[in-house]
């Protein structure tokens, strides 16, 4: 609005005021009036704590002006329409040794402001103040002796032991008793059997039934003894018995005639006593002490094998007879080695005999060596003697060997046997050449060469058998040689 010479104009418009003026003739005034209008709005919101507009600070719920110009240069008013949505509360709280609130834990009395996080109905802080009394619980302990029963509280207790009664104490709080009762009285029941008697504080008892005892106990109460007592006879038996040796009762060894007593447990439990009229039979024994060659039989039974070993028989009176026998068995190692054409013993220092198996095992004339070397085809065995003792090997075959006439191709060794020189000569045409063979089938001596005669010498190797093998124009022949 606008005021011109007393008058309020509230519309834009041209107005006119007819005035005097200083002549005191009329004075006509236009006014041209243009009225600009203020404005105003208004705000809602809504907060947990506090909130801040246009730089001024609301921390309480309620309504708000504020004014300021607008842009035609009137006033502008906003109206504030604030809810702070935050809650306070106060409690009094009692309560015994601890309270917890908000999963806080508090022991002791005080005043404490407690901030529970989003705990309204909008979701906002709500803020406690909590006035808090702590009264405490209380802890004993009782000793008691009692003959009967003892009380505390509503309960009843009538046997000794340790027991744990709460009740509340003067503040309203717990009160935990530790009760450790003896009751005195006793009572207690005996089930027991007996042989012929049975003895209970000095009081003896024959006959089986039920019975009562009342004493005094160490605390002065009374102890009631019921007794359930069964009486088992005991037993008597006579043994006559005749044994060879000995005679063994009941893990107990008798080894002469004689009268004996035992008391053992019967089957009730009780003593049984056994008399033992006791006859003792001798047992015999000896001793044979032999040397054999491969086995020796006794009495039916074959050994084979050096050692002393033990037979029981039933002499005259029925009881046994142990012979011992201390056995020497001299065994002949009749096992043989093959190298293609050379046997030899496995059984050393023994003497021995080779024998022609394809021949009615016919004995070879001066094959009596531990080694034999077969100059032809055939099979052959060896007669093992050592320690008085002979046996036979097994027939071992020799193949595959060839050995031609010497004659044919006209050649002979000498001396033979030797002391380890030797002479070949071949008298036909012809070159060749020679080896000296072991009885192990190993070559110690290789000539390349021999036209003529050639000697060789072999007193550096052991006594024994050698092959002489000689190759003249592609023809192979063997010679033994023996070195002695």
């Amino acid at each position: 609005s606008i005021v011109v010479n007393g008058t309020t104009y509230k519309q834009s418009g041209i107005y006119t005021q007819t005035l005097t003026n200083v002549n005191g003739c009329d004075s006509v005034l236009t006014i041209v009036a243009t009225i600009r209008k203020s404005t105003s709005s208004t705000l809602v919101r809504t907060s947990c704590s506090s909130m801040t507009i246009n730089s001024q600070l609301f921390t309480q719920t309620g309504i708000y002006k504020q004014y300021f110009t607008n842009y035609l240069g009137c006033d502008s008013v906003l109206t504030l329409d604030i809810t702070i949505r935050k809650s306070f509360a106060t409690v009094y709280i009692t309560a015994c040794d601890e309270y917890t609130i908000n999963n806080m834990i508090y022991g002791s009395s005080g005043v404490y402001n407690i901030t529970l996080s989003k705990a309204n109905v909008y979701g906002c802080d709500s803020i406690v103040t909590l006035h808090l009394t702590i009264k405490n619980s209380t802890q004993s302990t009782l000793n008691i002796t009692a003959c009967d029963s003892f009380v505390i509280g509503n309960s009843v207790y009538k046997t000794s032991g340790t027991y744990t009664k709460v009740i509340p104490n003067a503040a309203g709080c717990d009160s935990t008793i530790t009760l450790n009762l003896k009751i005195g009285k006793s009572s207690r029941t005996i089930t027991t059997d007996a042989c012929s008697q049975y003895v209970l504080n000095g009081q003896t008892y024959t006959s089986s039934g039920v019975y009562t005892q009342t004493l005094t106990n160490y605390l002065g109460c009374d102890s009631t003894i019921t007794l359930n007592l069964t009486i088992k006879p005991a037993s008597s038996s006579s043994i006559t018995q005749s044994a060879c040796g000995s005679y063994t009762l009941n893990n107990q060894t008798y080894n002469t005639s004689g009268t004996y007593t035992q008391t053992v447990s019967n089957y009730l439990g009780c003593d049984s006593v056994i008399t033992l009229n006791l006859t003792i039979k001798p047992t015999s024994s000896s001793s044979i002490t032999t040397t054999e060659c491969i086995s020796y039989k006794l009495n039916g039974q074959t050994y084979t094998a050096s050692g002393t070993y033990t037979q029981k028989l039933s002499n005259y009176l029925g009881c046994d007879s142990t012979i011992t026998l201390n056995l020497t068995i001299n065994s002949v190692n009749v096992n043989v080695t093959q190298n293609n054409e050379v046997l030899t013993s496995d059984q050393n220092g023994a003497t021995y005999q080779w024998l022609d198996c394809n021949n009615g095992m016919q004995i070879i004339p001066g094959a009596t060596s531990q080694t034999y070397t077969a100059t032809k085809n055939g099979s052959y065995a060896v007669v093992v003697t050592i320690n008085s003792c002979k046996d036979t090997s097994a027939c071992f075959d020799v193949k595959n060997l060839s050995i031609s006439n010497v004659e044919s191709i006209m050649a002979r060794i000498f001396p033979n046997p030797s002391n380890g020189a030797f002479n070949i000569e071949i008298n036909n045409a012809g070159a060749g050449t020679y080896k000296v063979i072991n009885s192990l089938g190993q070559t110690i001596i290789e000539a390349t060469s021999i036209e003529g005669t050639a000697s060789f010498d072999i007193s550096g190797q052991t006594n024994g058998i050698y092959i002489i093998e000689l190759n003249v124009n592609g023809v192979i022949s063997r010679m033994k040689v023996v070195k002695n």
